[in-house]
């Protein structure tokens, strides 16, 4: 949040406050900053919101345009192609792959079984057979974290 405070023209926060350039404020504390969760607040114009809100207010542009901008600032191409249902398909696996990732990095770190996990969960014999069998795929999930968990020694 700091970085696009800086990138967008506002003055480095002191405490989690600075200088409104929304509104072309002149006192130092009229601008809240919550960094952790990516939120800020404007004591004087009693508006607030997201990283999105606030490109959009600070450079004038629309929702769109601010999405680029920020997409632009992280490193990330948007694609202007509507999203077909095939694609939706393949960026919903892609979230839950990565949901499934993070729970086995949350269990057990960067040991052994979760380079295991990760075949698994990266193989796509693996993956269609869980797509294909929604009703079981959360106990082979279970099963499978606790697999890893006996052989790393963890108790669950």
């Amino acid at each position: 949040m700091v970085k696009l405070l800086r990138t967008l023209g506002f003055p480095e926060p002191r405490r989690n406050r600075t200088r409104c350039i929304l509104h072309d404020g002149e006192n130092s504390t009229s601008f809240s900053v919550d960094a952790d969760r990516g939120l800020w607040y404007c004591f004087r114009c009693g508006e607030g919101g997201g990283k999105l809100l606030l490109v959009q207010r600070a450079l004038k542009v629309d929702r769109r345009a601010a999405l680029h901008y920020l997409a632009d600032l992280v490193g990330v191409q948007l694609s202007n192609q509507p999203l077909t249902p095939e694609r939706k398909q393949e960026w919903v696996a892609s979230i839950e792959e990565r949901e499934l990732m993070e729970h086995f990095r949350a269990k057990f770190g960067s040991r052994p079984a979760l380079s295991y996990a990760e075949a698994c969960v990266r193989d796509p014999e693996f993956k269609d057979w869980l797509r294909e069998d929604r009703a079981h795929a959360q106990a082979i999930t279970a099963l499978l974290i606790v697999f890893i968990a006996r052989a790393e020694g963890v108790e669950l």
